[in-house]
């Protein structure tokens, strides 16, 4: 389907049309009536152009080399038209609102040889790209009028975030409280932490024999411990609308946390943890826990689609659906500017629900502050940074903590994130 082709005039119109104005109000004007017939090749021109510019079929092709992709990487798109009759005067593809050609031709002027072949090279930035429409103008063959045409050429890229690894995080120490990582499962089995005394089976290792307790009950008693299984990790990501906020060389907040959710989905998938995502704002995706590099790929599409929309009102609710859908034993790390006290409540409702939460919080004040700021620029910015700081210690005694200025590196993060054994 294409839209109705609006009519419009073209470089060749102007004189065209003039002419038959001027002599008409001569003719008025001096009573010289034979002034008349001079108008009448111009309007004959304008009515045989406007007969030639009827609407012309269109077909349409596009090809992308590929249909996901990692921010940063080149993609090839390639754009076959073919024409019936008329001059096609120019040809434009649909570019999407964040895309950048990096060579090759995205537009061009072509005659009336009933084909064209567009052929460019695309630098990718985060983001679910859709390309929708191809225009092309028809001239008649004077240049008279002109009409363009949408026709429908629709094409799809994911564009994921970059995988950026810091060196990985660090292993959970003895007696730290984990933040990822292997939980006890509230289940006898194989483990460290004590589960309960039983009787001494045949094959019992004797380092699981209790001396203390067979010596009051006067019989062989073991130890059982509460066996450890893999802890699941949600990660949930501010999409609401102040993520927006850009850094003037096309990165927005909502890219930098994409790219923290990426590279701690992608440590602790090959840690052996199964990874969920949830977002706030935008969309409002959820993609339940699972393992494996797949799982990776679709926690990166998913990241793609996030677009900046919406306020936290609603973070609450996601806190506690996610609390009731995911086991006891899942931690929750949670990625957000803190531009507001609806996410301190959504801490705090799955804090009580006994998840163990870590908040990971960019600054989106940096953003906002100029390379060589003046004195009113420093000032604004330590006022917004102290009332951030005021919502950061309302935090701490739901969560572990980690303020992030999003300019700086991800190894910044992960010396304060602890990954468990």
């Amino acid at each position: 389907m294409s839209e109705e082709p609006p009519l419009s005039l073209g470089p060749s119109a102007g004189p065209l049309l003039l002419a038959p104005i001027v002599l008409t109000g001569l003719a008025i004007a001096t009573f010289r009536w034979r002034l008349l017939a001079a108008a009448a090749p111009p309007l004959i021109l304008l009515v045989v152009a406007l007969v030639l510019s009827t609407p012309r079929e269109v077909r349409a092709e596009r090809r992308i080399d590929r249909d996901v992709v990692a921010e940063g990487e080149r993609v090839d798109v390639r754009v076959e038209l073919e024409f019936e009759g008329g001059v096609a005067a120019a040809v434009e593809d649909d570019l999407p609102p964040r895309g950048e050609v990096e060579s090759g031709t995205w537009a061009a002027l072509v005659g009336g040889a009933g084909r064209v072949e567009l052929d460019y090279s695309l630098r990718t930035m985060r983001g679910f790209w859709k390309f929708r429409w191809v225009r092309v103008g028809f001239r008649d063959p004077l240049g008279i009028f002109e009409r363009w045409r949408s026709i429908e050429c629709r094409g799809y890229l994911s564009v994921m975030p970059s995988l950026v690894r810091a060196g990985g995080l660090r292993t959970e120490a003895k007696g730290v409280k984990p933040l990822l990582g292997r939980s006890p499962s509230d289940a006898p089995g194989m483990g460290t932490e004590f589960y309960a005394l039983r009787e001494y089976v045949p094959g019992d290792p004797m380092r699981s024999i209790n001396w203390k307790a067979t010596a009051r009950l006067g019989q062989l008693i073991s130890n059982d411990y509460e066996a450890e299984k893999a802890a699941d990790l949600v990660i949930i990501v501010d999409s609401t609308l102040p993520t927006g906020v850009g850094d003037g060389k096309g990165d927005t907040l909502l890219d930098v946390e994409a790219r923290v959710a990426i590279a701690l989905a992608d440590e602790a998938l090959r840690s052996g943890l199964r990874v969920g995502l949830a977002s706030v704002g935008g969309p409002g995706v959820w993609v339940g826990p699972d393992w494996g590099n797949r799982q990776l790929l679709k926690l990166g599409r998913t990241l793609a689609v996030l677009y900046p929309s919406g306020g936290a009102e609603t973070a609450p609710l996601v806190a506690e659906s996610i609390a009731v859908h995911v086991g006891p034993r899942t931690h929750v790390a949670v990625i957000t500017p803190l531009t507001g006290e609806h996410w301190i409540d959504a801490v705090a409702r799955l804090a009580s629900a006994g998840r163990r939460v870590t908040v990971i919080s960019p600054s989106p004040n940096v953003f906002s502050l100029p390379e060589s700021p003046d004195l009113a620029n420093s000032l604004a910015f330590q006022i917004l940074e102290t009332k951030r700081s005021l919502l950061l210690a309302k935090l701490k005694p739901y969560a572990e903590v980690v303020d992030w200025n999003p300019k700086s590196d991800l190894g910044v993060i992960w010396r304060r994130v602890r990954l468990g054994a």
